[in-house]
């Protein structure tokens, strides 16, 4: 894994890619992510799937790196 600091993304290079996402509410709250580098703004928290990851880990995944970033 890269360092949390970096704004470097490795994005697939192959003709397609398949990618995640996830809606996590709590409380009439939603998590969303504040991007920080090229378009800023908010999203949900999610990626790509790795190869060979399933669907369910790349979100549990994906959302921890995302919560490890606060």
């Amino acid at each position: 894994m890269s360092s949390l600091n970096s704004t470097n993304i490795d994005y697939p290079t192959g003709p397609y890619s398949i990618g995640v996402g996830a809606i996590i509410e709590s409380g009439g709250r939603i998590l969303l992510v504040k991007i920080n580098y090229g378009h800023k703004g908010w999203m949900l928290p999610g990626g790509y799937v790795r190869p060979y990851e399933t669907i369910g880990d790349a979100v549990k995944r994906e959302v921890l790196e995302e919560m490890i970033r606060v």
